[in-house]
């Protein structure tokens, strides 16, 4: 379980190009939220996950992602 928010940054090498993975948790935090469009701005992709067992995870879920979607630099496809 995330307490407040935690970074981490993970670089890799695939087929010779180094990448370089920002990892941004935020634990689900309403206080967190205002975070998000300056973090989205930047990226090519993002991660989101909820807790199947707590009701107001999933339905928190969709108020994340429509934050990420209005400020991520190009849209990207979700699975």
């Amino acid at each position: 379980m995330t307490i407040g928010a935690d970074f981490s940054i993970k670089t890799f090498e695939i087929e010779g190009k180094k990448v370089v993975v920002r990892i941004w948790d935020f634990a689900g935090e309403e206080r967190f939220k205002v975070l998000l469009p300056s973090f989205a701005k930047g990226a090519d992709g993002g991660i989101f996950m909820y807790d199947i067992s707590r009701y107001t995870s999933i339905k928190n879920l969709d108020d994340w992602l429509s934050i990420f979607e209005r400020n991520v630099r190009d849209k990207q496809i979700q699975i």
